[in-house]
């Protein structure tokens, strides 16, 4: 008998991609105003996409009530009123600290074509079973930095007037952004005061990994800083200084202390290491050091944040990371542009009709099949052309099957706004 294969969805770090998905949903919202189409579907999707982050706060109180400590049961879910209903009372206003998702089982039904789902919360092994003993996976700073980088694109790139059934996208955007921001940075259960992740629901228990974003606190509260207080960035050292000591402020001890840490990071060559996941922090590196600018804290060297990043991000380095230089430029376009415009469109004419996919390590007719340059959930995340049709490595062997595309679509709207749009956006 020929063993039946189901069509599976996959969320894994759902609140990454929610990230990109925003930033996404932001540079659209740019690009339909510059040239005078209707906002609308993109503002109510803009909505959505924020609350999504409310309803993991909330959810995650809900979660771990099915089991704290070592003792996990499945969580109930109630399908008429489709919501998860909690084990005992709990509190329901947000906190800041979020899951990576809340599936729900048989979600698959509102989804043409799709038979299971497996998540970071929900496993749903085949149509008439599922679990979620996992009570998801907790949120962690690649989570963070990912989220961050959305919620800034919205406050840099949305209209003020961007309203959905009455309510300010950007006053949203600001609302959430506080509440995340506080969780981590003036984290109850971290006795030395701040920059720290650990679960409420978990008497203050650290997530099993990456909880601690200490080292990444400066370009955090830079970010922190402009959407929330509306304190821009300054290259000036005297001027970005004594803002850093002007309240209300996002900036610590911990965050000055480490500055230093951040900023000699601009003069470290990337390097690949033997378990190929390097790209993990560097990616965060780059993100923030692209959407905070703060690499153009110009005290000691000549080169501004794009030019460094441009290096860093050379296919010497890391073979083709050049979405954080088009970051950088478009959120400080100042200087120059760092790709000739016939670069970047070649760079996107190698991005499939059909979408990417990574089928390296799946049994069958599609074993060791993949797009080349875009192979990977996220080309400009998760891998590089460094790892490209390698065994072992957790883009081709973990990861399988089609992407979302997100990767492309926020390198095609940065492209548009910097070269095809590159006059109204200078005016602005």
């Amino acid at each position: 008998m020929t063993k039946r294969s189901y069509i599976n969805l996959e969320f894994g770090d759902a609140t990454i991609h929610l990230g990109w998905y925003l930033g996404v949903l932001a540079t659209e919202n740019y690009l339909l105003r510059t040239h005078n189409k209707p906002t609308q579907e993109n503002e109510e999707e803009l909505y959505y996409a924020l609350h999504a982050l409310e309803r993991l706060d909330v959810n995650s109180n809900i979660a771990w009530s099915y089991g704290q400590y070592l003792v996990k049961e499945n969580a109930v879910y109630d399908t008429i009123k489709e919501q998860w209903i909690p084990k005992y009372p709990v509190s329901l206003k947000p906190d800041g600290f979020l899951l990576r998702d809340d599936v729900p089982p048989y979600f698959y039904r509102k989804l043409t074509g799709v038979e299971n789902i497996t998540s970071d919360f929900t496993h749903h092994f085949n149509p008439y079973a599922f679990t979620t003993h996992h009570l998801g996976e907790e949120e962690s700073k690649d989570q963070l930095v990912s989220l961050l980088f959305g919620l800034f694109f919205v406050h840099r790139f949305v209209d003020e007037r961007a309203e959905f059934n009455g309510e300010s996208i950007k006053k949203y955007n600001k609302q959430i952004t506080k509440r995340i921001v506080d969780f981590v940075r003036y984290e109850k259960f971290n006795h030395t005061g701040s920059w720290k992740i650990s679960n409420p629901e978990k008497g203050g228990e650290n997530p099993r990994m990456g909880y601690d974003p200490i080292l990444f606190a400066y370009p955090l509260a830079i970010m922190a800083n402009e959407i929330i207080y509306n304190k821009k960035f300054s290259t000036y050292p005297l001027a970005q200084s004594f803002k850093e000591r002007i309240k209300p402020d996002y900036h610590s001890s911990s965050s000055i202390f480490t500055k230093q840490i951040f900023l000699q990071l601009r003069e470290s060559k990337v390097f690949l290491d033997k378990n190929n996941d390097w790209h993990i922090n560097y990616y965060m590196i780059f993100m923030l050091a692209s959407v905070s600018n703060a690499w153009g804290y110009n005290l000691a060297y000549d080169n501004n944040c794009v030019e460094i990043l441009k290096l860093r991000c050379s296919d010497e380095e890391s073979k083709g990371w050049l979405i954080y230089p088009l970051i950088n430029y478009a959120l400080y376009p100042d200087g120059e542009i760092p790709y000739d415009k016939e670069f970047v469109e070649r760079e996107l004419a190698l991005y499939p009709e059909n979408g990417s996919y990574n089928y390296f390590n799946t049994p069958g007719d599609s074993l060791g099949k993949y797009t080349p340059h875009w192979f990977s959930s996220n080309r400009f995340q998760s891998s590089n052309g460094h790892y490209e049709g390698k065994k072992e490595v957790d883009c081709n062997s973990y990861f399988n099957g089609k992407f979302n595309g997100l990767d492309y679509m926020m390198l095609y709207n940065l492209y548009s706004i910097i070269y095809t749009d590159a006059v109204e956006y200078k005016a602005n």
